[in-house]
């Protein structure tokens, strides 16, 4: 589902919790492994699904323009 695009926040939130139940179970070096996956698991969760996802198909993408020369940053009036 994760590699598809299909539900990615639920995948992912589901990869990221599986990682930290391994997490007592394991030793020092997969520990620090396993920390890291469950950090890339929960990025993903939180930055959603890629353009090219069945997520982006089903749903509409949401593309978000960031404008260099506004008002309140100082730009040109």
């Amino acid at each position: 589902m994760l590699v598809a695009g299909l539900a990615t926040r639920w995948a992912a939130l589901l990869l990221g919790i599986g990682t930290l139940v391994a997490l007592p179970s394991s030793g020092v070096v997969q520990q620090l492994l396993l920390v890291g996956h469950a950090g890339g698991c929960g990025a993903i969760a939180l930055l959603g699904a890629g353009a090219y996802s069945i997520d982006a198909r089903r749903y509409g993408r949401r593309v978000i323009h960031v404008h260099g020369h506004t008002p309140d940053r100082g730009g040109r009036q």
